[in-house]
């Protein structure tokens, strides 16, 4: 199964293994390719997890996480990466 996805930001690919719902595992090949032109703007690094919809990076109308907060404001994804390697919401 190949997706390709364009958005503005850094070149990333990542290759995700997850659970199927039969418990079978899938390789996904996620493509983020930069298509600003050159000199343009650069946005920060963009983070994708797949999960089973436990997982919530955020509530609307309440504080962000400061996982999410070094995300956006920092482009740090350690953060949010720990958090969600860890099961934790």
């Amino acid at each position: 199964m190949r997706i390709k996805t364009l958005l503005s930001g850094a070149a990333v690919a990542a290759v995700i293994s997850i659970a199927a719902a039969q418990a079978s595992a899938i390789s996904l090949k996620v493509t983020i390719t930069n298509i600003a032109p050159t000199g343009d703007v650069y946005l920060t690094p963009v983070w994708i997890g797949f999960h089973n919809g436990s997982f919530d990076s955020y509530d609307g109308g309440t504080a962000s996480a400061a996982e999410l907060d070094a995300l956006a404001e920092d482009g740090n994804t350690g953060p949010i990466s720990g958090v969600f390697a860890s099961g934790a919401c």
